[in-house]
Formats: C-alpha cells, sequence, structure tokens
C-alpha cells in the first residue's frame, strides 16, 4: 500500500507529464492546408554571379545577387537583392538593383519588387540617368522594361 506521501508524488508526476503533453501539442508546426501548397525551393545559391556573353565574347548582361533560390515546379528562380548590368554596344552599362526579384523559368521575363533603381552614368552623347520605382518587369528578348508605378 502506497503512503500519502507516495500518493502525493505519483500524482504530482502524473500533473506533470500531462502538462508537459499538453504544453508540447501547441509546439507542433501547422500543417497547410489541402487546397494550399507550400512552396520550398529545391536548391539556393549564396553570393550568386551570372555572365552572358555575346558572340564577339564580350559581357552582354552580369546578374549578381545575395541569394537565388530555384524552385522545380516552374523552373522559376526568386532573387535576394538581385543586381542587373546591361552591357551597350556604345556608351555606358545600365545598372539595376531591387530588393527582390523574380526569374522566369525560360530567364526571359524578370520582376523587380521593392524600391527599385536604375542608373546610367554619362557617356560622349548621353545624359547621365537615374530612375526609382516600386516595380519593374524587363523582357529580356524584346530588349524591353515596364513599369505602372511612378
Amino acid at each position: 500500500m502506497l503512503s500519502k506521501r507516495q500518493r502525493l508524488l505519483a500524482l504530482t508526476m502524473a500533473a506533470v507529464g500531462t502538462l508537459a503533453w499538453w504544453l508540447q501539442q501547441g509546439n507542433e508546426p501547422l500543417e497547410p492546408d489541402e487546397g494550399e501548397k507550400v512552396r520550398r525551393p529545391n536548391y539556393t545559391v549564396d553570393n550568386f554571379t551570372a555572365t552572358e556573353m555575346g558572340e564577339s565574347g564580350t559581357p552582354l548582361r552580369r546578374l549578381n545577387s545575395v541569394e537565388l533560390r530555384h524552385f522545380a515546379d516552374d523552373d522559376s528562380n526568386e532573387l535576394e537583392s538581385p543586381r542587373l548590368t546591361l552591357y551597350q554596344d556604345a556608351g555606358p552599362p545600365w545598372l539595376l538593383r531591387s530588393e527582390s526579384a523574380w526569374l522566369s523559368g525560360d530567364n526571359d521575363l524578370m520582376r523587380l519588387h521593392g524600391e527599385v533603381h536604375i542608373d546610367r552614368e554619362p557617356g560622349e552623347t548621353t545624359r547621365p540617368l537615374h530612375l526609382k520605382t516600386r516595380e519593374l518587369i524587363l523582357k529580356r528578348r524584346e530588349k524591353y522594361a515596364e513599369t505602372d508605378q511612378p
């Protein structure tokens, strides 16, 4: 037969165990809804740099990013603090930077997000240029950029 002290100790231990189990239940990660799909990158690259060269061997464009995340579901990429340099045949290059960006799987469409800065130094026939906006869409094949933001 258990003494009062042993019964009290057993009851206290059971209460502590029940409380610990109950607290642990609240810390389990939430599962996404069946309709909600969690998008996770299949790989990431820190301090990413890529340079595309022209037929003559000169650089056409260079892309740098603090982090690149690749997503296998649509072959797209997300970039943190991207910096894009667009070299010109004549004149200084265009320098674009933003807080983040999305790049399509075929590398044709790029969406720059957050504070977007576009700069060009003065050249022999061009004046210096500085543009600032919140969103910018670049279409590589068309050599075209647009925004609907001020």
